[in-house]
């Protein structure tokens, strides 16, 4: 099972070390704490476009309808309404408004995630969890979705259990949602991948996304899982798509 790395971990990948900047930002130059929040979560979207090959969040005013763009404005608003930044998971990123990805949250991740307004997390891995998880969860009106999967290098990933995960990400009334597992790299990446199929993403944009949030190790295993994965075996789910909350990349 893959342990919990920190941030130093994977200094030197462009895209995540810009992404952290930000946090670091909020110690120098007199910067507001929430021009710092809105920037994380615009970064994330923009670093995670940008790898997928879609246009950047400034031309989504052309390319997207004003739907799409208004739940992105609220979700950028929600963020700042208390004008601070606290820590955010490692490799946090944002799927699509209201869907959220990350490492294992931490105690020192409560506050940031608390800004998420979260009515569901979901984890990826059997391991112990911090004595204040639970607590915090219950406190913050938080369901737990716990559905075990073994990362690719282990075991092909049976169809059934990525359903399960599918359909809970799917789910709008589980919105909004966090996924994670270990390092929100492996697992979290097939994941996330899956729903980009989901969205008919062009495969080298799903892999370029993966590789992004897998650095400095993605996996072969991995790739090869996402690649060969059929839509049509989770098609009798009639899964509601997440697909009017940004673009869709078509072929």
């Amino acid at each position: 099972m893959d342990a919990i790395k920190t941030n130093n971990t994977v200094d030197g990948h462009k895209g995540l070390q810009q992404r952290r900047s930000f946090s670091n930002m909020i110690d120098h130059d007199g910067i507001e704490d929430a021009d710092v929040v809105g920037a994380v979560a615009a970064q994330s979207i923009e670093m995670q476009r940008s790898n997928s090959g879609q246009t950047s969040i400034e031309s989504w005013t052309s390319t997207s309808s004003t739907t799409t763009e208004n739940s992105l404005s609220n979700e950028l608003d929600e963020l700042d309404e208390e004008k601070t930044i606290p820590d955010q998971p490692t490799n946090f990123g944002i799927v699509v408004p209201g869907v959220y990805r990350s490492s294992f949250p931490q105690e020192s991740d409560y506050a940031f995630i608390q800004k998420l307004k979260l009515k569901t997390i979901i984890t990826l891995v059997d391991k112990e969890f911090p004595e204040t998880f639970h607590p915090f969860m219950q406190a913050n009106g938080i369901q737990h979705r716990h559905i075990t999967m073994q990362g690719t290098k282990k075991e092909a990933i049976p169809v059934s259990t990525m359903a399960s995960i599918l359909q809970v990400v799917h789910d709008k009334r589980n919105h909004p949602v966090l996924i994670h597992c270990n390092q929100g790299r492996h697992r979290t990446g097939c994941v996330v991948a899956l729903v980009r199929k989901m969205q008919n993403w062009h495969m080298d944009r799903i892999l370029d996304e993966y590789k992004a949030f897998a650095a400095p190790k993605p996996r072969d295993c991995d790739v090869e899982y996402v690649t060969n994965f059929k839509v049509s075996e989770i098609q009798h789910l009639a899964l509601a798509p997440l697909s009017d909350t940004l673009p869709v990349q078509h072929p």
